[in-house]
């Protein structure tokens, strides 16, 4: 992965009306080449507006966008379209009279691609969403999770620097969705392209990207590592078996379960530290421990305390 940013915002604000409240707020980040960054946030908290203002399908009212190190609004279209490329969900970006290899030839074309070099991605890309088969059927004979997957294939053509996936794996069967994890993972490793996804998925989120962006109440309220958000803001709890019956000190202070000949008590500390202070201070009074355990919330359940806390 390269350090030099493809995209960078500064100070980005949006409002749809002039007394509105503002939809994003002061949104500042850059993501740099063979970088995937999800974007997370309830609905209504900005989400795909901020994908559409990237894409130039909304102005921003306030604030910058580089492309490159370039602003993407002085960036000529085609040239800007071609290096970048979206999948909005809710967008009908295919022609339904169409087959699925018409539809490919005819968006490869738009971006200035030879037909035997979109004929060999197509039979790639065609293949490992399953769907070669179906490459001469129209559209809109296809169920949505096919038509899905033809829009990601469309937007993987001419392998783009900058791909924007809002909710790409919606409709897709759990095979699909690996598919789709693995390829954006090779394109960002073996191409160093950049990838911002949302997604309400955040089984996909948690399997794709090193890297989120929560958004939330407009504005971004955590930029970090996704093993920094689980540790700041997860409660999962810190299991001990202990040998013996509980006495009246362990009751008074943790949670117990009493089992015939031995009992467990639960934490739902996550500093290392302290972890470490409580095994010490539980041995030096002479109980036995039999087992140490930790239970993995999911990045789902750590979101749900995140948004607790901020209300």
């Amino acid at each position: 992965m390269s350090d030099a940013p493809i995209l960078t915002l500064k100070d980005v604000q949006k409002k749809y009306s002039r007394k509105g409240k503002n939809v994003l707020q002061d949104i500042s980040f850059s993501v740099s080449a063979g970088e995937i960054v999800g974007i997370l946030g309830n609905n209504g908290s900005g989400k795909t507006t901020l994908i559409k203002t990237i894409l130039g399908l909304l102005e921003a009212d306030k604030g910058t966008i580089l492309f490159d190190g370039k602003n993407s609004s002085k960036i000529k279209k085609k040239a800007y379209y071609t290096d970048v490329t979206a999948v909005l969900e809710g967008e009908r970006n295919l022609y339904w009279f169409m087959s699925a290899m018409e539809n490919i030839l005819y968006s490869g074309r738009l971006k200035g691609l030879k037909d035997a070099d979109i004929k060999k991605q197509a039979m790639e890309y065609l293949e490992m969403f399953t769907l070669l088969q179906e490459k001469d059927t129209k559209v809109g004979d296809m169920s949505r999770g096919m038509q899905q997957k033809l829009s990601l294939i469309i937007s993987l053509l001419g392998n783009p620097r900058l791909i924007l996936l809002d909710d790409p794996t919606l409709g897709l069967d759990i095979m699909a969705k690996r598919d789709l994890i693995s390829c954006l993972k090779n394109l960002a490793k073996e191409k160093n392209t950049a990838v911002l996804i949302t997604s309400h998925q955040t089984d996909v989120i948690d399997e794709t990207v090193e890297r989120i962006i929560l958004i939330d109440k407009n504005r971004i309220c955590f930029d970090g590592s996704t093993l920094e958000f689980k540790r700041a803001y997860s409660k999962k709890k810190t299991s001990i078996c202990i040998l013996g019956q509980a006495d009246d000190f362990i009751k008074k202070n943790f949670i117990t379960r009493q089992n015939a000949d031995s009992f467990e008590i639960t934490t739902e500390s996550n500093s290392q530290k302290e972890l470490l202070a409580l095994l010490q201070t539980l041995s030096q009074n002479g109980y036995e421990i039999l087992s140490f355990m930790q239970d993995s919330a999911s990045l789902e359940d750590i979101l749900m305390n995140f948004y607790k806390r901020s209300n």
